[in-house]
């Protein structure tokens, strides 16, 4: 090779590099470095934000709630004189303004509570007439967000929660929902599906992100190891990876956190055990999981589960439960969401 040619394929490969460069860097900047934010019964005061800035957090999940009463199929939503200040319509509207003002993306992930506490992905329905009704509910609640989030430009809607049989047994619906959503809200829109049933979910190709509530097992330990849940992480990976080329779509973790408690890595969805304070296990499962996640291309960051918004009086050294709050493991969020914060 003449040492023009040879000068010229140099000049070439660093450019390429250069740009290849560029691309990881801007990929790996452009993520959701989330908290999920409890609402409360008292109003959100701007400074309530200030820990999740220092944090490092560049987006929040705020969640409107409805109720299921399990007695017809109708769900309640409006003007609930016993239900907190942020979980409804008026302290949504508030938390979202206040971090817009703060600098911070929104998404809007509305939720139902069922009456006796019991998993959403069940819920299920008898007869036509009680699944149409029950649509009709669900949509207008939705559109109440859909409108708000389009209102004061929210970053992100999520039109569901863990609605399994919802969406296996009722598809034509799923699909009618997001083409009035998208006639209200012309931002990005996702849905959260649980863990383990995201394969199911038959609408991504009219979605922007997959969404999943990441609660995968990664280790049966005590005290998971780093190692241990990494080598778990990565059967999960390959298949997150190999669905979002699929449905040529990034994957958000539209929730996922750990307890700091034992065994926390084993069912990591599991709030209603009282194991013992293990600091250290959640230290170990959140490393493990930046470790080996957030750098993936397809992986478009989440929203870590919870954040209190009375931080001085939250989580803390004998809290076993999800809150990172006044916890070492706020220094391990800490140091990645500073790394791909943007």
């Amino acid at each position: 090779m003449s040492a023009k040619k040879t000068k010229n394929f140099i000049s070439k490969a660093l450019l390429f590099i250069c740009t290849a460069c560029l691309f990881a860097c801007g990929a790996a900047q452009d993520k959701f470095t989330g908290i999920s934010l409890v609402g409360t019964s008292q109003p959100l005061e701007k400074e309530d934000l200030s820990p999740i800035l220092e944090l490092g957090s560049n987006s929040i999940s705020i969640m409107p709630f409805a109720y299921e009463n399990g007695k017809d199929p109708k769900l309640i939503y409006k003007g609930i004189d016993w239900q907190w200040w942020g979980e409804k319509p008026e302290g949504i509207e508030t938390q979202l303004l206040l971090a817009h003002e703060q600098g911070l993306k929104v998404m809007i992930k509305p939720q139902i509570w069922r009456w006796n506490g019991s998993y959403t992905g069940l819920l299920n329905f008898n007869s036509e007439s009680e699944w149409l009704a029950f649509e009709e509910d669900y949509l207008q609640y939705i559109l109440i967000y859909a409108k708000m989030a389009e209102k004061h430009k929210a970053e992100l809607l999520c039109i569901g929660t863990e609605l399994g049989k919802f969406v296996e047994k009722r598809p034509s619906f799923w699909m009618k929902l997001i083409q009035e959503v998208r006639t209200e809200y012309h931002g990005k829109l996702t849905y959260a599906s649980n863990w383990d049933d995201y394969k199911r979910v038959g609408f991504w190709g009219e979605l922007d992100f997959i969404g999943v509530d990441a609660y995968f097992p990664l280790s049966s330990e005590q005290t998971p190891s780093i190692s241990a849940c990494c080598e778990s992480w990565e059967k999960h990976l390959q298949d997150l990876s190999s669905y979002s080329d699929h449905h040529k779509k990034p994957i958000i973790f539209t929730e996922w956190g750990f307890r700091s408690a034992d065994y926390c890595a084993h069912e990591p969805w599991n709030y209603d055990h009282q194991n013992n304070t293990n600091l250290l296990a959640q230290e170990n499962a959140l490393s493990a999981t930046f470790e080996s996640v957030w750098k993936k291309p397809w992986f478009a960051g989440g929203f870590l589960w919870k954040w209190f918004p009375n931080n001085e009086q939250s989580g803390g050294e004998h809290d076993h439960q999800f809150t990172p709050q006044n916890k070492p493991a706020l220094s391990i969020i800490k140091k990645y969401f500073h790394q791909h914060k943007n």
